[in-house]
């Protein structure tokens, strides 16, 4: 076998792509080695060690399907794998020349484990406002069908399975590593951080304003709500613990308080919970009536005794 053929033998990433990612990788491995990164690095140090100094700006949630439909970003790479890096690298290169801020750039590409996750057993039921909804965004006006309506319906948030093939994990790091690794090296990498946003999700399947309706009315229901997706995600960081998933050489600080903030949110929405339904004055036919100033002092009782 030729070392053309050799070269496009990696599960099915063609030569094009072979190229547009080494192109890519040579780009970012060229700004990773610019001494500014390690400057950056000593400012977020001091940042996350609560000292004074300049604060830090860090731009995300970027809409790269309307960079891409702009034309300011194109995805070329056919095989989906390839295409997955791709967009990685061409998005953290925009990002650099277009919105830089305080962002670092590391001379590795780190690739994640290959995790199996059964998730929470139930998915939103969704009415779109248009019909197919678009492919080319998520951000649509759209209609969430509560399917969890009472506290019988709690138990449908299973608690998450999780699993990791290894072996598979090392294959794609491997065939990455022969890509690219001439320019950053490939590293396999585990959990880093976590985005918790516990009322995102359950409004979409128990419908925004039943939702917000329960917190005022139904305490104990939207109290079993939130408390049965704690503890789900609970599940899932212990199992993450057990297969070491976590990588506590980077993240350790941002982990830890991603769980302290397990704790905090629960206490939080404890307090406002009752200290709401406390609140809550006469109804009549017009619906609930609120005292408009309790409004302002739900935070201080909350609160004030936290450390």
């Amino acid at each position: 076998m030729n070392s053309q053929n050799q070269k496009e033998n990696f599960e099915g990433i063609n030569q094009k792509d072979i190229e547009i990612l080494r192109e890519l990788a040579c780009q970012v491995s060229e700004i990773a080695r610019l001494p500014v990164h390690t400057q950056t690095i000593s400012q977020w140090k001091r940042n996350n060690d609560l000292k004074p100094g300049r604060p830090l700006v860090w731009i995300t949630e970027i809409p790269w399907h309307e960079v891409e439909q702009s034309g300011e970003i194109k995805f070329e790479c056919e095989n989906s794998f390839a295409r997955s890096i791709e967009f990685n690298l061409k998005t953290l290169l925009y990002v650099w020349n277009h919105a830089r801020t305080d962002i670092i750039i590391e001379p590795v590409y780190r690739i994640g484990y290959v995790v199996n996750d059964t998730g929470f057993g139930i998915s939103p039921c969704q009415e779109y406002a248009s019909h197919p909804p678009s492919k080319n965004t998520e951000v649509i006006s759209r209609h969430f069908i509560p399917q969890i309506k009472d506290i019988d319906d709690v138990e449908k948030i299973k608690f998450p399975e999780i699993s990791v093939d290894w072996e598979a994990s090392k294959k794609w790091a491997k065939i990455l590593d022969e890509i690219i690794g001439k320019y950053l090296p490939v590293e396999l990498y585990g959990i880093g951080s976590i985005w918790f946003a516990p009322w995102d999700w359950l409004v979409t399947i128990a419908g925004v304003e039943e939702s917000l309706f329960s917190l005022a009315a139904r305490p104990d229901f939207a109290h079993a709500m939130i408390g049965r997706l704690v503890d789900a995600w609970l599940c899932r960081l212990e199992q993450w613990d057990r297969l070491d998933m976590k990588n506590w050489a980077f993240f350790h600080r941002i982990t830890v308080i991603s769980e302290l903030a397990l704790v905090v949110l629960a206490i939080l929405l404890t307090c406002l919970i009752f200290r709401f339904q406390r609140q809550v004055s006469k109804q009549n036919n017009s619906g609930v009536l609120l005292r408009a100033r309790s409004f302002q002092r739900f935070h201080q009782p909350c609160t004030k005794n936290l450390p």
